[in-house]
Parts: C-alpha cells; sequence; structure tokens
C-alpha cells in the first residue's frame, strides 16, 4: 500500500484554514439569524392569536351588555322617582300607581386603555356641546387575565335622541360598533 503525501506551501496552509473559517462563521450566521427569525414568526403568531381571542371575548362581552326585553343594564334611580303619588280625587283607592314610562338609553360610545385618553375624548365632546362621561370596566381576557378599561358614554336621554348622537359620532369621529343601551329610571 502506498501512502499518498499532500504537500502545501505554508501560504496555500494559511489560505485553505481562513477559507475554513470564514465559512464556518457564514454558517454560524445564517443559521444564527434564521433561528431568530423562526423564532419571531412564532411570537408574532402568538401575539396575532392572543389578540384576536381579546377581540372576540370582548366582542361577546359587548353583546351581554345589551339589554332584551326581559332584562337590562341596570343604572339605579331612586325609588321615589319612579312612583306617582295617588291624586286627591283617588283617597279611597290605596294603590300606588307607577309613573309613565319615560326609559332612558345612553350611547356606549368607546373604551379606551388609560383614564386619561378617555378623559381626553370626554373633554372634546363637550367642546362640542355634547356632554358624555368615563365608566370604568374590568374584563377577564381568554387567557384569564383581569384588564380594566375606560368607557365613554353619552348623557342619558329618550331612544330617539340617543340613536340620532349615536349616528352622528358614528360618522363625525370614525367610531364603530356605538350600542346603545337603556338605563333603568
Amino acid at each position: 500500500m502506498k501512502k499518498i503525501v499532500v504537500e502545501m506551501h505554508h501560504s496555500q496552509a494559511t489560505a485553505l484554514i481562513a477559507i475554513m473559517l470564514v465559512l464556518f462563521a457564514v454558517n454560524f450566521l445564517v443559521g444564527y439569524f434564521w433561528g431568530k427569525k423562526s423564532a419571531l414568526e412564532e411570537f408574532a403568531e402568538q401575539i396575532k392569536n392572543e389578540s384576536f381571542s381579546d377581540k372576540v371575548y370582548a366582542s361577546l362581552c359587548a353583546l351581554y351588555e345589551q339589554p332584551t326585553d326581559a332584562e337590562s343594564n341596570t343604572v339605579a334611580a331612586p325609588l321615589a322617582d319612579s312612583v306617582e303619588e295617588p291624586s286627591q280625587g283617588d283617597s279611597d283607592d290605596n294603590e300606588i300607581v307607577p309613573a309613565k314610562n319615560t326609559s332612558l338609553f345612553v350611547a356606549q360610545l368607546i373604551g379606551y386603555g388609560t383614564e386619561k385618553q378617555a378623559q381626553l375624548y370626554v373633554k372634546a365632546l363637550g367642546q362640542r356641546g355634547i356632554p358624555a362621561e368615563v365608566v370604568k370596566r374590568t374584563s377577564i381576557t381568554a387567557g384569564g387575565k383581569k384588564r380594566v378599561w375606560y368607557q365613554v358614554v353619552s348623557q342619558a336621554a329618550s331612544y330617539e335622541n340617543t340613536q340620532k348622537l349615536a349616528e352622528r359620532l358614528a360618522i363625525e369621529d370614525r367610531l364603530a360598533g356605538v350600542s346603545i343601551i337603556e338605563i333603568v329610571n
């Protein structure tokens, strides 16, 4: 058996080692950035899914806040305002007669993550002559996290006036999903 001997000059050996080191470095960098890209894509997908589930949950919460015929969101008013005193002519009849049904409604305009942003919008509405207030809300996300947010609602008014205001603000301020709820008076 014959041995094969490869002879190289010192400069050739140095060049071969330098080329191999460059190839290893390029291979490492390509793998590193490819791994980072994959991790970022996975993270972005996870955030997208969580955001979607939070939006669905918020939509469901908004649907459950809508009043039905049998129930409504309760904003309590004093009992004395909802009961008429019997007239003097009915002194024999001691029944308490309920007042006429004058239902009041509010428009749930927009929600903010901070109270400061909500107060700024209320102030802007006030400058336009539209009274509104901020209501603190608490929700639980699909992941079980407790979230506090601030909802701007209009002043209580009749359904027609509230609907007109909601339509006006939906156009002027580009608000989507404005809902009108009945309050108990």
